[in-house]
């Protein structure tokens, strides 16, 4: 039971205090009855009654502090604690980011998840390998991770968001419910991966490879597609709205391209080269 209590600083302050104030609230509720059966009209030097009704009034401060002195030591303390978690697993990630090992890998995943639980959303990590992992509801804003490598890893509802990921790798992999939001791209590798519906919204992808991958439903509004490589890609029903620099000879390498949301000039280009494709 006492371990239970003193799990966390939070925990045994609460109990601490629930203890003191049942106490105290108690013995004042029902002091005529306390004092007639405890000590009824005795007297030891300075001890007699109205000394302890004293003592029962001064309690009711130690009440105050120990709440709001309690809650105060407990919240700096919380917080040099969570300031060192930062610090310890910012520091091991970054130890083990080139190594290559399945259970390694995994590790990794969990201190990244482990800085997100403590809000921690920005990394500068280039080089760290995650490859065969599995990726949930992870988050990164504002980071470096050039050159991550994520091969045959399984991303879910994660959220880059103006990240740095030049020269990364995702092939093979399963990429779902993600958003890559006005990342840098360029030269990243998708070949052979699975992104369905997955948002590059204003991301720069110049020279990115896509070669076999599944990219049906993507959105790449407003993204730098320079050089871009959509070779033998399905991309059926793709947002291609507004994009920047795409040749149409990229669109006619892809395998299919039924459904395209594109601009009237991409849409004319296309029409142009008599391409039997749906819904142009």
């Amino acid at each position: 039971m006492l371990s239970k209590i003193n799990k966390t600083p939070q925990r045994a302050l609460i109990t601490l205090f629930t203890l003191v104030l049942l106490f105290v609230v108690g013995i004042t509720a029902f002091w005529d009855s306390v004092s007639n059966i405890v000590f009824p009209n005795t007297t030891v030097g300075l001890y007699n009654r109205g000394f302890w009704e004293n003592v029962l009034v001064e309690a009711h401060g130690l009440l105050f502090d120990i709440l709001i002195i309690g809650v105060i030591v407990v919240w700096l303390d919380t917080k040099r604690a969570q300031s060192d978690e930062k610090v310890t697993t910012l520091n091991n990630l970054s130890d083990v980011s080139y190594l290559d090992l399945p259970e390694v890998n995994l590790r990794k995943v969990g201190m990244i998840h482990r800085l997100n639980n403590l809000d921690v959303f920005q990394f500068s990590i280039n080089q760290l390998v995650i490859s065969g992992a599995r990726v949930i509801e992870l988050t990164s804003k504002f980071s470096s991770l050039n050159q991550l490598k994520a091969k045959k890893t399984e991303i879910t509802s994660s959220n880059f968001i103006n990240t740095q990921l030049i020269k990364s790798d995702f092939s093979e992999s399963l990429i779902r419910t993600t958003k890559f939001l006005k990342c840098e791209m360029k030269k990243t590798v998708f070949i052979d991966s699975q992104v369905r519906g997955v948002d590059f919204t204003d991301s720069n992808l110049e020279r990115a490879v896509f070669i076999n991958a599944d990219l049906q439903n993507a959105i790449f509004k407003g993204c730098n597609l320079r050089e871009i490589n959509f070779e033998n890609a399905n991309l059926r029903n793709v947002n291609l709205k507004g994009v920047k620099h795409l040749n149409v000879e990229s669109l006619l390498k892809a395998k299919n391209i039924d459904y395209l949301v594109i601009d009237d000039e991409i849409r004319k280009g296309l029409k142009s080269r008599n391409i039997d494709a749906k819904g142009l």
